[in-house]
């Protein structure tokens, strides 16, 4: 509850005191150890220190493997994909192929054909081949994603906006800034109707917008569109986090293209 509301201090208190009532118990079941450093790994990753999440996800992943006993269980799966988003967002491609790759082989060993759990798996393989520019694969895999998502979620559902968003990004990688742009809104106006105000979904899309009308040479558009996702993250996410200093970054090139636009201009 304190993770969504934002109060990351007081959830990693919340979830030490839980480690170390563990610990003084001495207790033999490392479900619940595997489960408590997985909490933590998730707030150091909602706070952006990816390094720290990383730590605590491989201490979940540990304990969980000692407590099931086996690679082929769906715990194990979930714990390779946490893995494998870390190492996306730390930009360790190889590595979160590697996790995703793990997370799949599990997931279509245990899962019947187009399980809505495969979903994610497949969103996220295809984010890290449109990350190394593999877009082939990349459409493929998000494509996949989409079609499950569509068949078991609502028009409006948050993740079905993920999956157009993501869509949108192999498009602008493609050069197709068009549908690219179409893409993104279509995101858009479901995360507007259904996630709660300056949620940070909405504004990686704002992002996204942004890097396709930077692209187009219009400037004013993707300045809009930072400074947009700059404000939602400020209010949301702590000061320290990476994506407050992408936007930011992001935000300022569009400022100097417009004055350099401008002292053409005169």
């Amino acid at each position: 509850m304190c993770e969504k509301i934002g109060d990351y201090d007081a959830a990693l208190a919340y979830h030490r005191q839980a480690l170390e009532v563990l610990l003084h118990s001495r207790t033999l079941d490392h479900i619940y150890f595997a489960t408590t450093y997985n909490n933590m790994a998730a707030v150091f990753d909602w706070r952006g220190d990816f390094d720290e999440a990383l730590y605590h996800y491989d201490k979940a992943l540990e304990y969980l493997l000692t407590s099931v006993g086996t690679d082929n269980h769906p715990d194990m799966a979930s714990c390779y994909n946490n893995i494998g988003m870390i190492h996306f967002q730390r930009k360790g491609y190889k590595k979160a192929l590697e996790f995703f790759e793990k997370t799949q082989k599990i997931e279509e060993c245990l899962l019947e054909r187009n399980h809505y759990s495969l979903a994610t798996t497949y969103n996220n393989l295809g984010m890290v081949f449109a990350a190394q520019g593999k877009l082939i694969e990349a459409m493929q895999y998000h494509r996949r994603a989409l079609a499950i998502r569509q068949r078991a979620l609502s028009k409006t559902h948050p993740e079905l906006a993920a999956s157009y968003d993501n869509l949108g990004v192999v498009y602008y990688k493609k050069g197709h800034y068009k549908t690219a742009i179409d893409f993104h809104q279509r995101a858009l106006s479901i995360q507007n109707i259904t996630l709660p105000h300056n949620h940070p979904s909405t504004a990686i899309t704002k992002e996204h917008l942004g890097d396709v009308y930077f692209c187009l040479d219009n400037y004013r558009a993707a300045l809009k569109f930072y400074t947009d996702a700059l404000n939602m993250a400020q209010t949301r996410l702590p000061a320290s986090h990476p994506s407050i200093k992408q936007y930011s970054a992001k935000m300022n090139q569009a400022k100097a293209k417009l004055a350099k636009k401008k002292d053409i201009c005169f």
